[in-house]
C-alpha cells in the first residue's frame, strides 16, 4: 500500500488538521496544507511516536487494526465495520475509526471501485507485533 506521505497528500486540510491536533503539532490551525503534511510526516518519525502511539490503542481499535493487517495491509471499510461489528456489537464502529484517523494509523483509499483503508507501509511492522502481543 502507499507510504505515509502519499496518504496524507490524499487527505483533506480538516483531517490532516485533526491528526496535527492529536500529534500537538504548534501554530497547526492557520499553517499551510503542505507545512502539515511535512510536520505530521516528521512527528510519526521522531523517537518515542511508536510508544506515544501504542498507549492510545484500545481494544476497539486493536480489532480494527488487526482486520487491516490480516487482508495484505488493507481491506474494505465494509469488511472492517462488518468484522468489528460481528466482535464488538455493542461498540460504536464510527468513533473507534475516527480515532484512529485522527491518529493518522489508517488511511482511506479506493481500490477497484470500493472504499478501502490501510496501514502506511512505515508503520506497518510497528502496528502488527503491537496488535499480536495485543491479541496474544
Amino acid at each position: 500500500m502507499k507510504n505515509i506521505i502519499d496518504g496524507l497528500y490524499d487527505m483533506d486540510t480538516g483531517n490532516l488538521r485533526n491528526i496535527a491536533e492529536k500529534y500537538n503539532i504548534m501554530r497547526w490551525e492557520d499553517a499551510p496544507r503542505k507545512d502539515l503534511i511535512n510536520k505530521i510526516e516528521a512527528r510519526m518519525r521522531e523517537p518515542g511516536f511508536e510508544e506515544d502511539m501504542k498507549e492510545k490503542l484500545d481494544d476497539e481499535m486493536i480489532i480494527i487494526l488487526d482486520e487491516v493487517l490480516n487482508g495484505d495491509n488493507y481491506e474494505t471499510v465494509e469488511k472492517v465495520k462488518q468484522r468489528f461489528l460481528d466482535i464488538k456489537a455493542t461498540a460504536d464502529f464510527r468513533e473507534t475509526y475516527e480515532n484512529l484517523l485522527s491518529l493518522g494509523l489508517i488511511f482511506e483509499g479506493r481500490r477497484d471501485d470500493k472504499d478501502i483503508v490501510y496501514v502506511p507501509k512505515e508503520l506497518t511492522k510497528w502496528i502488527n507485533n503491537h496488535v499480536s502481543q495485543k491479541l496474544a
